[in-house]
């Protein structure tokens, strides 16, 4: 299931809404799987649809776990999809002038990883946008 994860984030990445919706949905209501969630955030993100965009992410956090890296490779895979939800909800205060909001989300992927790229630049956008 990861690897169908990936490709979703991949179909959405290329512009490809509609697939992406249509391989994450069925991936809802599998217990193993809870980054379908956060695909669905992400595609209503780029609708800008951003109450549906909040629930998902809001949703994926509650079993979301930011670890450390262990060395294995599911980890790394699993942390890096799963940085995608507090990422994402930051991205939908943002995109509402929410900034003080947004950083909090930003916050908690830079205590995990004080190098993550996306998160270092979102947060120094809404830095900016606090005047």
């Amino acid at each position: 299931t990861e690897y169908l994860e990936l490709l979703g984030y991949v179909l959405i990445m290329n512009g490809n809404i509609e697939e992406a919706t249509n391989l994450f949905l069925p991936l809802l209501n599998r217990t193993d799987v809870h980054n379908s969630k956060i695909g669905l955030g992400h595609i209503a993100l780029v609708k800008k649809d951003y109450a549906t965009a909040e629930f998902y992410f809001k949703d994926a956090l509650k079993t979301v776990n930011l670890s450390k890296d262990d060395g294995d490779h599911r980890t790394k895979i699993k942390n890096k999809l799963d940085i995608l939800a507090p990422l994402g909800l930051g991205w939908v205060y943002a995109n509402q002038n929410n900034h003080t909001e947004a950083i909090k989300y930003y916050d908690m992927i830079l205590m995990q990883d004080p190098k993550h790229m996306l998160a270092l630049i979102s947060k120094g956008n809404s830095l900016s946008g606090l005047g």
